[in-house]
């Protein structure tokens, strides 16, 4: 006969604890995420989030980068000639985005408007007067398309 020891009696209650509180977090946790993200998350005029919201504080930066054609001239004259590209950049625009005009709407809602603002970040870039030679890529591709058409198609596109 084996006898049952008090850490026995300890560790079995342990358990069932853990399990009764394990079940009872499954069922109530839920409630408790969705009762803490209406109150954290909820748009008002008075939350912590309305001013994060209503301008974007985290700097975002667009970077640009161009290809200059170096070699234009001399393609023109002589169509053997293999095309030359050179990336030039960045140029680097500082993006602000802000939401104006608010309406604060009946069902829990708010209409607005976003203006996007880039200033130009002379510091972090080439400077913006660089002359560049490119294609034109819409006369381009639509030169390329029509190549092979038809006379007719051609005037159908043409009018």
């Amino acid at each position: 006969m084996t006898s049952v020891k008090k850490s026995d009696y300890l560790l079995f209650g342990l358990g069932s604890f853990l399990i009764v509180l394990g079940i009872s977090l499954g069922v109530i946790w839920p409630y408790i995420c969705d009762g803490m993200s209406r109150r954290e998350l909820q748009l008002d005029q008075k939350s912590i989030n309305y001013k994060l919201w209503l301008r974007t504080p985290i700097p975002m930066y667009l970077d640009i980068y161009l290809f200059n054609f170096t070699n234009a001239n001399e393609f023109m004259k002589n169509k053997s000639v293999i095309p030359n590209f050179e990336e030039i950049g960045p140029f680097v625009f500082k993006e602000v985005n802000d939401r104006v005009n608010l309406v604060w709407n009946d069902n829990y809602t708010v209409t607005y408007n976003q203006t996007r603002t880039w200033t130009f970040q002379p510091e972090m870039s080439v400077n913006l007067s660089t002359e560049i030679t490119n294609l034109n890529v819409i006369v381009t591709v639509s030169t390329t398309t029509t190549l092979n058409f038809t006379f007719k198609t051609k005037m159908l596109i043409i009018v």
